[in-house]
């Protein structure tokens, strides 16, 4: 699928970027690789700090390209369309602890739902 094709269903948008603010993501991403390497973070964190670097670094690569994402296709936000964000389910929703398999399968199946258009 290219760029223009995700562009066409909103998933992206047009964006006009400068060399400058290239730049900045890619220190970013930088900043964040050299500091993920920091001895005495959990794995968590490091991979956290990893992943946003990898973020900054598509980021970069996505507005090189003449396009941005559009808010509601943010990496944590979870719903693949626009308008659905109505319907995410947020961490705080789900109980803590152990779960029985049956509503672990409700778990999956709302889940889901929120990717299916018109579900």
């Amino acid at each position: 699928m290219s760029l223009q094709s995700w562009q066409e269903n909103s998933w992206l948008y047009e964006h006009q970027t400068s060399p400058q603010e290239i730049a900045n993501l890619l220190a970013v991403a930088d900043r964040d690789l050299a500091d993920c390497r920091t001895p005495g973070l959990s794995a968590d964190w490091r991979l956290n700090i990893a992943y946003n670097a990898a973020l900054q670094a598509a980021t970069a690569g996505l507005y090189a390209s003449g396009y941005r994402a559009a808010r509601e296709m943010h990496p944590l936000s979870h719903h693949p369309e626009p308008g659905l964000h109505r319907r995410r389910r947020f961490c705080s929703d789900w109980p803590v602890g152990p779960v029985s398999q049956e509503a672990q399968y409700r778990r999956v199946r709302a889940r889901r739902a929120c990717f299916r258009p018109g579900s």
